[in-house]
């Protein structure tokens, strides 16, 4: 979908009035570890159309479900380092970002926003209400999930605005 916006496009090109394009990412992963993972992270692409690219990216919404015997901790985690075996693949036609969901484990960044869900609880939120969060093209954003026991299954979802 499309968002119209008279307001200054993510704080960097002036007024817009041109639409701004919304993406989103989600994944469902069963059967996972007891142990810190990441769960789904996206960044910019550093080329678009063969060319270098400075795009920015203000995330607008994310959700996070989990089905478990206990509960799962989750942190949205800004800058983390995933491990080598992170592929991330285009977000769709048009989009300038990336997202993975291969990386299994990930170090440092800065936690936004921590939670616990119960065993069987979902996570809804207005990425804006906790603070703006613009990913610029050296930026990586991640969900993160610790279950407390093995066995569990996470769905996760991140959606966002593209300033091309």
């Amino acid at each position: 979908s499309d968002v119209c916006s008279s307001d200054l496009a993510l704080g960097t090109q002036g007024i817009r009035t041109a639409p701004i394009p919304a993406y989103s990412a989600t994944v469902s992963k069963s059967a996972l570890g007891a142990s810190r993972q990441p769960i789904l992270s996206i960044r910019p692409g550093q080329l678009f159309n063969g060319r270098l690219f400075l795009s920015e990216a203000i995330l607008r919404f994310m959700s996070a479900a989990a089905t478990a015997t206990k509960p799962v901790r989750f942190e949205l985690v800004l800058n983390g380092t995933l491990n080598n075996s992170a592929n991330f693949a285009t977000a769709g036609t048009g989009s300038t970002m990336l997202f993975d969901t291969s990386a299994t484990s990930i170090t440092g960044g800065q936690t936004k926003l921590a939670f616990t869900l119960a065993k069987d609880g979902t996570f809804n939120s207005a990425l804006p209400q906790l603070g703006e969060i613009f990913l610029t093209r050296f930026d990586t954003f991640s969900i993160v999930a610790t279950p407390a026991a093995s066995n569990t299954d996470i769905d996760a979802s991140i959606s966002w605005f593209e300033d091309l």
